[in-house]
Order: structure tokens, then sequence, then C-alpha cells
């Protein structure tokens, strides 16, 4: 049974991460590039709040992977660290999103903590990127799950 909560947990991670770099590296550019000021802010106000609920949904899958892993014995230990990594990875998400129409309101001002705000957003999504590539290595590289071998702790 743990090998289809690695595999949930290997996909979802996946997704949020690989969101993460096409939203960043993609999307942004191209509709800053594309778009004037005007048109860019309206489409990335409808994106953005999407895209950090995909986060969500993949933070909360993810944890429901972790948990149902940390009830194999092989598991256990390892996953401790897994999931303190991905309740860090939740709660970086769950501040972006209450973050964000603070964001939109200092920007609809020009308030200078508009760009504290977008830099405290950027970092959390940092945090979560660094984090979920860090658990796709760990668990997609093959991760040695034999807790009398664990050498981590």
């Amino acid at each position: 049974m743990s090998s289809l909560w690695i595999v949930c947990a290997n996909l979802v991670t996946a997704i949020w991460v690989g969101t993460i770099v096409y939203q960043s590296t993609v999307v942004a550019a191209t509709v800053l590039k594309v778009l004037d000021g005007q048109q860019a802010r309206r489409f990335l106000r409808i994106i953005f709040p999407r895209f950090y609920s995909l986060g969500l949904i993949c933070a909360l899958t993810l944890l429901v992977c972790m948990t149902a892993l940390g009830f194999d014995a092989n598991w256990a230990r390892v996953n401790f660290w897994l999931l303190s990594a991905v309740l860090v990875m939740t709660t970086s998400q769950l501040i972006s999103i209450w973050l964000v129409p603070r964001i939109n309101a200092a920007a609809d001002v020009n308030k200078p903590e508009f760009k504290r705000l977008h830099v405290a957003s950027v970092m959390l999504t940092v945090v979560i990127l660094v984090l979920g590539t860090g658990i796709l290595i760990l668990i997609a590289g093959g991760l040695n799950t034999d807790i009398n071998n664990y050498t981590l702790l």
C-alpha cells in the first residue's frame, strides 16, 4: 500500500513544483512582455488566485500522502522529515494566499509596501520550490526507507 502513497506524493509534488516553475518562467514573464500594464494586472489577478489554489490542493493532498506513509513502519522515521517539509510548504502556501489581496491593495494605490509584500510572496514560493524539489529527489531518487539503515537522523 505504501507504494501507492509514494506514487501519489511524487505526482502531487511534481505538479506543484512544475506549476511554480511554469508560472514563474513562462506565464509571468510572457504576460509582462506582451500585455500593457492594465491588461497584465487584470490577467495576473485572475491567474494568481488559481495558481495559489492549485498549490493549496497539492499541499493538502501531499499532507494526506505523507501522513499515510507515516503509518508504514519502514517510512515512519523518514517521514518525520518529509512531513515537516510539507508542513512548512503548506504554511508558506497559506501565507501566500493571505498576502494576495494585500499585495493587490498596495499595488492599487502605489504603496511602498507593495514591493516588500511581493518579495515576501516570492520568497515563500522559493521555499516551496526548494523543499518540493528536495522531496522529489529524496522520494523519486529511491530513498532508502529501511529504518535500520537510515542515516538522516
